[in-house]
């Protein structure tokens, strides 16, 4: 059960294997700990489910759920009614970002 100062982080995913894996460990990085990660995998056809069940399995905080290819507001109605933390963030899509120097 996560307490009043946690935040629930709402990451959709689709075909996103090249980049699931920076995503979810971008937030595992993060200083502040008190938060739930909802992945959801709108019916990928790669590997996406995969790297997903494994993140899930290391770490308790996230949670990955596979729906098959619905629409968006069906998707974050069903994400709002998942989310346990006091305070919502929602991780459009992670693409190929550069640290800059």
């Amino acid at each position: 059960m996560l307490s009043t100062d946690s935040i629930s982080i709402i990451m959709p995913a689709f075909n996103a294997e090249k980049t699931i894996t920076r995503a979810i460990e971008s937030i595992q990085k993060q200083t502040y700990k008190n938060w739930q990660l909802i992945i959801v995998n709108d019916g990928s056809k790669d590997a996406t489910q995969e790297i997903i069940q494994q993140k899930c399995r290391e770490d308790s905080r996230i949670e990955g759920y596979l729906i098959e290819n619905s629409a968006r507001h069906k998707q974050e109605i069903m994400l709002w009614s998942m989310q346990k933390g006091n305070g919502l963030l929602f991780v459009m899509r992670m693409i190929g970002l550069r640290k800059m120097h």
